[in-house]
C-alpha cells in the first residue's frame, strides 16, 4: 500500500516567516527597453526577450508534450500545450499554451526550460537542457535518462506557474534574470509549482485503472525515478566528498528565487513514490545541507599546548 509522504522540512513555514518578519527583499527589476532601431517583433515572444528560435530539440520536446498532454487531459485541466514549429502559436487563448524552442548567446546564464514574464508560454532551451542531461548521464554509476518524460514533467512545473499565475522569467538581452517581488515568495511558488506537477502524475498513476494514462504517469515516475539515482551517483563520484562536507557549492539554493534542482526533483519523486527509498535520498540530502550550515571542519584537530 502506497503511504502518504509527508515533506520532511518545512519549507513553507520557513519562508512566510521570512516574508512576514520583512527579512528578504529584493527591487522590481524591468523589463529591458529594446535597442533604438531595433526590427525585432513585438508579437514574437522569443526575439521579445533577446533569445533566438532554434530547431534543434524539436523530436524529443514533440513526445514530451504529447505525454505531458496525457496527463494534463486526465485530470480535466484546462491547458494544452502546443508546439510553436507546427501550428501557429496563439497567444489569445488562455487555454493554449504555445512551446517554443529557443537559445541564447553563447556564456549567458539561462535555463532548461521557463515561462516568460508577460507570456502564457514556455520557453524550452534544448543546448542547456542537453548540458544538464550529460552532467547526471555521463559517468560511472549512471542509467539511460528517459529525457522525453524527464521533460514532459517539467513542462507539467511550468504550465502549473500559468495555471497558479505565477512570476515568470525576465530575459535581458538573452540572459536570465528572475523577476521576483520577494525571494522566499519565489521558492515558495517553484514548489507549489513542483507540486502541481506531481499531483498530476499521481493521479493519473494512482487513480487511474491500467490504461494508455496510467502507463504515461509510470513511465514519468520512473523516469523521476532513474534521475534521482543518476543524481545521488553525481554526487559520490563526481562531487566525491561533497557529502560529507555539505558543499555549499552542490547543496545550497543556486540564487534567491530558486531552491537547488537537486532537492526540488529529489522531493518530487517522493512525493511520487511514497517509498523508504526515496525519502532516503531525501534524507541524505537535506542531512548534508544541514552539515554545510554549520561551517563545522569534518575532522577535529587537536594541537598540543
Amino acid at each position: 500500500m502506497r503511504s502518504t509522504p509527508v515533506p520532511l522540512v518545512d519549507h513553507r513555514a520557513r519562508c512566510l516567516s521570512l516574508c512576514l518578519l520583512g527579512v528578504l527583499t529584493t527591487s522590481l527589476q524591468t523589463a529591458p527597453a529594446l535597442a533604438e532601431g531595433s526590427s525585432v517583433k513585438t508579437d514574437d515572444p522569443v526575439t521579445l526577450h533577446g533569445l533566438r528560435h532554434t530547431k534543434r530539440g524539436q523530436d524529443v520536446t514533440t513526445k514530451a508534450l504529447a505525454s505531458a498532454n496525457v496527463l494534463l487531459a486526465n485530470v480535466g485541466s484546462q491547458y494544452r500545450l502546443t508546439s510553436s514549429w507546427s501550428t501557429k502559436p496563439s497567444l489569445d487563448i488562455s487555454s493554449q499554451v504555445p512551446v517554443f524552442m529557443v537559445e541564447t548567446y553563447p556564456a549567458a546564464r539561462t535555463t532548461p526550460v521557463a515561462v516568460p514574464v508577460g507570456c502564457s508560454c514556455v520557453f524550452v532551451n534544448p543546448g542547456t537542457l542537453s548540458a544538464w542531461i550529460a552532467i547526471q548521464s555521463d559517468g560511472p554509476g549512471r542509467l539511460k535518462l528517459d529525457v522525453p518524460r524527464l521533460l514532459a514533467f517539467m513542462l507539467l512545473h511550468e504550465v502549473g506557474h500559468i495555471a497558479k499565475n505565477s512570476n515568470g522569467m525576465e530575459f535581458e538581452n538573452g540572459e536570465l534574470s528572475e523577476l521576483n517581488v520577494e525571494p522566499s515568495i519565489a521558492k515558495l511558488q517553484e514548489q507549489d509549482a513542483d507540486e502541481f506537477a506531481t499531483k498530476i502524475v499521481i493521479d493519473a498513476k494512482v487513480k487511474m485503472p491500467p490504461s494508455s494514462i496510467s502507463i504515461e504517469a509510470n513511465w514519468i515516475s520512473a523516469a523521476m525515478v532513474t534521475l534521482s539515482w543518476n543524481m545521488q551517483a553525481h554526487r559520490s563520484i563526481d562531487e566525491f566528498g561533497a557529502t560529507a562536507m555539505g558543499k555549499q557549492s552542490v547543496f545550497f539554493d543556486p540564487n534567491f528565487s530558486h531552491p537547488n534542482l537537486d532537492w526540488r526533483i529529489l522531493y518530487s519523486n517522493y512525493l511520487i513514490q511514497g517509498t523508504p527509498e526515496a525519502k532516503a535520498l531525501l534524507n541524505s540530502f537535506e542531512e548534508a545541507r544541514h552539515r554545510g550550515e554549520g561551517h563545522k571542519p569534518l575532522y577535529e584537530h587537536h594541537l598540543d599546548k
